[in-house]
């Protein structure tokens, strides 16, 4: 069975790779042909915002966006990088 690197190193291997080689794919979403015109909405207070929903008969309250934001993408750690 071949040994699978820990998830720092596979982490670190994914970064070096995207840096130092193209990568990219020449499929694409479609989405370069639209332009959206940014409209925030400053005044919304989030936290007032009702995100519980019911799925089998449970209901749920899921996390805000800005609460998933703040989480960072971590590969689902809750660790704050090093300040800069």
């Amino acid at each position: 069975m071949t040994k699978v690197a820990p998830i720092d190193q596979r982490k670190a291997d994914h970064i070096k790779i995207n840096l130092e080689h193209d990568v990219r794919s020449a499929l694409t979403t479609g989405l370069e042909k639209y332009r959206f015109i940014h409209e925030a909405l400053p005044e919304l207070d989030l936290n007032r915002i009702d995100t519980t929903q019911q799925l089998f008969g449970k209901k749920n309250k899921f996390p805000h966006s800005h609460q998933l934001h703040d989480r960072r993408n971590s590969g689902g750690r809750d660790h704050q990088p090093a300040a800069c």
